[in-house]
């Protein structure tokens, strides 16, 4: 849901300094190279605008974009951990090494949210 968010802020308010921010902050988090083209419900929009108002200052969605952010990590966190405990399972030295960075990496980026 928060992604519809994100990407109705940038149908809402092109060429504006939160546009350029959640972009940008949006492929950070979601480590993609290019944004999702999907059709977005005009209600989703609606809520884009009456969330931010008329004329948003470039911060104005600081608190989403730092919840969107904890929860990606976090769901990355629990794909990384179960990849782990299959690699474990079939005993596969270098999956396991390999899951094990993705887990530390996921968790050094959630201890830097404060998490």
């Amino acid at each position: 849901m928060r992604s519809e968010q994100f990407l109705a802020v940038l149908h809402t308010y092109p060429k504006t300094l939160l546009a350029e921010r959640v972009k940008s902050e949006y492929l950070r988090i979601t480590e993609a190279k290019q944004l999702p083209q999907i059709a977005l419900p005009e209600s989703v929009l609606f809520l884009a605008e009456q969330m931010f108002g008329e004329e948003p200052s470039g911060d104005a969605a600081n608190e989403l974009l730092r919840a969107f952010e904890e929860a990606v990590i976090r769901e990355a966190y629990q794909g990384a951990v179960t990849n782990l405990r299959r690699a474990e399972a079939t005993r596969d030295a270098a999956a396991v090494t390999s899951a094990q960075v993705r887990c530390a990496n996921l968790s050094a980026r959630l201890a830097t949210l404060g998490c």
